[in-house]
C-alpha cells in the first residue's frame, strides 16, 4: 500500500508556498543559500560565493509576525476554562502536552505562531493505550496533545460535507527518533505515516513506515490496527483565510538581494584610486618597454599613506578618486521603504482576516481592522479549543469544559498606548460631565493595561474609578483647588488615595508640630512670633530704637 505516496489536492498546490514561507520566517543559512541569487552574468561564480558568506538575514518579517503574536498571546492569561475533568485542569494549568507546558504556552508557543505563518495548523489528542496495564498506570495515564504542521498533515476527507473538523480519513506524518538500542539515545530522525478512518461508528488506527510497510507503533513489522472507542477523530484543524507571509516573503527575498548587493558595493567600491595628469608627447620617454625590460622601474609610481608624490610647479596637484555613492545611497533607501512595507502588508493581511472588514471603507479599516483579524484568529482558537475540550472528554467520560476566550485584541506599540492615553487625559476635561469623565478614565486604564493585567485587576479597577469622589488625582490640581477652598480636607485626601482616617491623623500631626513650632520661635529672647521676647533686645533682632513699630504711624 503506498500510502506514503498519497498527498490532498490542496498540499500539492500550497507545498511549494510552504517552504517559502516557513524559510523568510525563519531566516538564518537556509533562508539565504535559498533565495540569494547572482546578480548579473558578469558575477563570476567565486565572486557569487564571496558575496553570500559575507550576507546577512534581513529578519523584519519575523519581527513583524512576532509583534502580532505577541498582541494575541498576551491576551491568553484572560481565557477562562471552567469544568471537565480534574485531569483536564491540572493539564491545563502545568502539561497539557506531556512537555511541562500550560494550555496557554502550549498555544503560544507550538500553535499561534504555527498558525501566523503557515494558515494552518492541526492538533492531535492522543491518550495512552492501556491494554497490559497495572490499575495504577491506568489511573496515572491521560490524554494529551501534540501539533501537527501544515507539512505533516499529508491528505484527509471529512465525514460531514462543509465541516473541516469533522474528519473520516486523515493521514498524517510523524516525526520520531531512531534510538540506539543499549544507550536508548536518539541516533537519528524517522517518519512515520498514521493514517485514521472513521467507518461507521468506528474508528481504526494503522502506522505505516516511509516504504508504506505496515508497522506498530513501534516499528515492529506487521498488519496491526487500533480501534479508538471514541465518537469522531481526534484531530482538529485550526485556519485562517491566509497566511501573514503570502506576501511579505518575496518583500524579504527583495530585501535579501538588495542588501547583500550594497554590502557587496560597499566593500568593493570603498577604495579610492590615484590620478595624475601627463603630458603625451612626453609620456613615451618613460613608457616601460614590452619584454620586461626594468630600465623604466624609477618613472613608476608608488602611492599609499606613507608615499610621497613631488609635482613641477604651474600643474594640477596629484589626486584620489572614488566611485559615486548615488548607487548606494538610492538602494539603501529602497531598503527602508521595503522595511516599512513589511509591517504594512502584515497589518493589511491582518485586516482582510475577518470577512466582515474585508469589504469595509478604507478609512476605517486601519485600526478597526487590525483589531477584528486579531480577533478572528483568537475566534478560531476558541474554536478549536473547545474541539480538544470535547475529544477530552470523549476519552474520559466526563462532561465537556466551557471555554471562553476575550474578545478584544490590539496591535499596538508602548509609545502608541502612551499617545493615546495622553490624548484620552485631555479629553477629561472638555466635557461638564462625572460619569464622561469616569468612562474615559475606565478607556485610559483599557489603553495602557489592557492585555497586560488579568481581567478581574482591571473590574477591580473599574470599581474604584465608580466609587472615586472626584476624578482627578493631579496632586498640582488637587493642592490648588484645596487652597483656593474649593475642596475639604477630607475629600482632597481621598482623592489622593489615601485611607480613611489619614486626615484625622494628619491634623493631630499639625497641631503638634505647631506646638513645637510656636515654642520655639517664643521663647526668650526671641523676637519673631512674640512681640513680648523684644524687651531687652534695643538694637538687636526686635525694633530700632526710638523708631516706629511695625503697623505703627509716625508721629
Amino acid at each position: 500500500m503506498e500510502i506514503h505516496n498519497i498527498t490532498h489536492p490542496d498540499y500539492d498546490l500550497l507545498s511549494p508556498d510552504w517552504e517559502k514561507w516557513r524559510l523568510a520566517y525563519e531566516g538564518g543559512t537556509d533562508f539565504i543559500w535559498q533565495y540569494l541569487k547572482i546578480l548579473s552574468s558578469r558575477e563570476s561564480t567565486e565572486d557569487f560565493k564571496a558575496r553570500r558568506e559575507m550576507t546577512f538575514c534581513p529578519g523584519f518579517a519575523a519581527a513583524g509576525i512576532n509583534e502580532v503574536k505577541n498582541s494575541i498571546f498576551q491576551r491568553l492569561s484572560d481565557i477562562t476554562r471552567i469544568g471537565g475533568s480534574q485531569s483536564y485542569q491540572d493539564a491545563i494549568s502545568a502539561d497539557v502536552d506531556l512537555r511541562g507546558n500550560s494550555m496557554n504556552s502550549y498555544l503560544g508557543s507550538e500553535i499561534l505562531l504555527e498558525l501566523l505563518i503557515m494558515a494552518k495548523v492541526g492538533i492531535y489528542v492522543d491518550m495512552p493505550i492501556l491494554d497490559g496495564k497495572t490499575v495504577a498506570d491506568a489511573r496515572k495515564a491521560r490524554p494529551y496533545l501534540y501539533a501537527y504542521k501544515a507539512e505533516d498533515i499529508r491528505s484527509w476527507s471529512c465525514d460531514v460535507p462543509g465541516q473541516p473538523n469533522e474528519f473520516s480519513h486523515l493521514l498524517l506524518c510523524d516525526h520520531l527518533y531512531e534510538r540506539d538500542s543499549l544507550t536508548n539515545l536518539p541516533t537519528d530522525k524517522i517518519e512515520r505515516f498514521r493514517y485514521v478512518k472513521k467507518v461507521g461508528n468506528v474508528i481504526t488506527l494503522k502506522f505505516f513506515d516511509t516504504d508504506g510497510i505496515p508497522i506498530d507503533m513501534d516499528g515492529n513489522e506487521g498488519e496491526y490496527e487500533y480501534t479508538l472507542d471514541l465518537p469522531k477523530i481526534p484531530f482538529t484543524l485550526i485556519t485562517i483565510p491566509t497566511s501573514l507571509m503570502k506576501n511579505v516573503a518575496d518583500y524579504q527575498i527583495a530585501l535579501l538581494n538588495l542588501e547583500s548587493a550594497d554590502i557587496n558595493y560597499a566593500l568593493k567600491a570603498n577604495f579610492p584610486f590615484y590620478t595624475e595628469q601627463y603630458e603625451p608627447r612626453t609620456e613615451a620617454l618613460y613608457q616601460k618597454p614590452v619584454g620586461g625590460d626594468d630600465t623604466a622601474k624609477d618613472a613608476e609610481i608608488k602611492v599609499g599613506p606613507a608615499q610621497g608624490r613631488r609635482y613641477p610647479i604651474n600643474t594640477e596637484r596629484p589626486g584620489f578618486i572614488h566611485p559615486s555613492s548615488e548607487p548606494l545611497i538610492v538602494s539603501m533607501a529602497k531598503e527602508r521603504q521595503l522595511k516599512e512595507d513589511i509591517r504594512l502588508l502584515i497589518n493589511l493581511a491582518l485586516t482582510t482576516l475577518s470577512p466582515k472588514m474585508a469589504s469595509a471603507d478604507s478609512k476605517e479599516m486601519d485600526n478597526q481592522g487590525l483589531e477584528s483579524g486579531l480577533s478572528f484568529i483568537g475566534l478560531m482558537l476558541e474554536k478549536a479549543e473547545r474541539k480538544l475540550a470535547e475529544f477530552w472528554s470523549s476519552y474520559e467520560g466526563g462532561k465537556t469544559a466551557t471555554v471562553n476566550y476575550p474578545k478584544n485584541y490590539n496591535l499596538k506599540s508602548e509609545d502608541d498606548r502612551q499617545r493615546e492615553a495622553e490624548g484620552k487625559r485631555t479629553l477629561m476635561e472638555a466635557v461638564p460631565s462625572d460619569q464622561y469623565k469616569r468612562e474615559i478614565a475606565k478607556e485610559i486604564v483599557r489603553v495602557t493595561l489592557g492585555g497586560k493585567v488579568a481581567k478581574e485587576s482591571i473590574d477591580v479597577i473599574f470599581k474604584e474609578i465608580d466609587a472615586a469622589p472626584t476624578m482627578t488625582s493631579d496632586p498640582k490640581v488637587i493642592s490648588e483647588d484645596w487652597k483656593n477652598g474649593f475642596v475639604c480636607t477630607e475629600t482632597a485626601s481621598k482623592a489622593r488615595g489615601y485611607e480613611k482616617g489619614e486626615v484625622e491623623k494628619a491634623k493631630k500631626d499639625h497641631a503638634e508640630r505647631m506646638a513645637e513650632v510656636l515654642k520655639a520661635q517664643t521663647a526668650p529672647g526671641q523676637a519673631r512670633g512674640n512681640p513680648d521676647g523684644q524687651v531687652g533686645q534695643p538694637t538687636g533682632g526686635g525694633e530700632k530704637v526710638n523708631k516706629p513699630g511695625r503697623g505703627e504711624a509716625n508721629v
